[in-house]
This record gives structure tokens, C-alpha cells and sequence, in this order.
């Protein structure tokens, strides 16, 4: 039986263990907040596209529609509450909000009345509505975009150059 192969020799890395070993002792924490605050802008401008981070629209909430506001953004508390924190080991940075009900827009699902009463809302045609449960659908608003990836690759990337640079820093 015959085989076939190509072979790729790399070369040039010769100290490319003491490269990983020297930034394995880096502080991250520049980078990553660097990385933060980028994540934090483009989840903000989702809010105002209305859309997700694959750029799917959001399905518009009954405010919306009956006010000609936007999901999501009625007092724009949500939004404003998205922030980043990095890890104490200075290796993650996570993005999120704070706000009790942002999981339920993140993820969707259904909110019940507390203690088997109702649910008090206005109507899409504003009068008032009881119910003893309300179906939320998911309005991702965090996550990572391909076009976030890319930006977040850059940012690693001139970071690892300035760190491995031969020249002074």
C-alpha cells in the first residue's frame, strides 16, 4: 500500500518554549480589559440595532410596538448595566449585566405570578392585562460576534507582539 504526505518544517522557533513560559508569567489583565471594554461597546450598539450577536433581528416586544420605542431599551437600564469584569487570576474577562432580569431577555422563558395571583401589565392596545403566566423569548444580547472575534484576534495579536518584541519596551 502507498502513502501519501507533504511535510511543513517550522523554523525560527527555536525559543518558542521560553516565549510560552515567559508569557505564561504575563499580566493579562491589560489585554483583557482592552478586550472588555471593546465586547461592552458592540453588545451596547446591539441595543441599538435590535439585534443579536449574529445579527438576527430581536422578535420587538409589545412596548415597542404599541409606544414606536425599541426592545429592550425603554428606560435603557439594561443596556447600560452591560459591564466587564476579569478574573482574579487575570486570565478571563467575562461580559454581563447585573440587572435581575436581564437572564430572562438573554435566554427567554416563561415568568409566573407569584403565590398563584396574576401578572399585571398594559396590552399591546393599552388596556390592562391579568395573567398568570407570560412566555418571554430570548433577545440574545450578549455573545460574540464573528466580526468581535476578529477585532478581539487583532487586539491579542499586537498585544503578543509588543510583549515579544526584541526591542526594548
Amino acid at each position: 500500500m502507498s502513502t501519501a504526505s507533504e511535510t511543513v518544517r517550522l523554523e525560527g522557533f527555536e525559543n518558542l518554549d521560553q516565549i510560552i513560559a515567559e508569557l505564561d508569567k504575563e499580566d493579562f489583565s491589560r489585554v483583557l480589559d482592552a478586550i472588555g471594554v471593546f465586547e461592552v461597546s458592540q453588545t451596547q450598539a446591539r441595543f441599538q440595532d435590535q439585534v443579536d450577536p449574529q445579527g438576527k433581528p430581536w422578535k420587538p416586544s409589545e412596548r415597542a410596538k404599541r409606544t414606536g420605542g425599541k426592545t429592550l431599551t425603554d428606560k435603557g437600564q439594561l443596556a447600560a448595566s452591560v459591564t466587564h469584569r476579569i478574573s482574579p487570576s487575570a486570565r478571563e474577562v467575562a461580559v454581563l449585566s447585573n440587572k435581575r432580569y436581564s437572564a430572562i431577555h438573554q435566554y427567554g422563558g416563561t415568568i409566573k405570578a407569584k403565590d398563584g395571583g396574576y401578572l399585571h401589565f398594559v396590552g399591546a392596545d393599552g388596556k390592562d392585562v391579568f395573567v398568570k403566566e407570560v412566555k418571554m423569548p430570548a433577545r440574545p444580547y450578549l455573545g460574540w460576534s464573528e466580526q468581535d472575534i476578529d477585532g478581539i484576534k487583532d487586539m491579542i495579536g499586537d498585544w503578543l507582539v509588543s510583549r515579544t518584541s526584541t526591542t526594548p519596551r
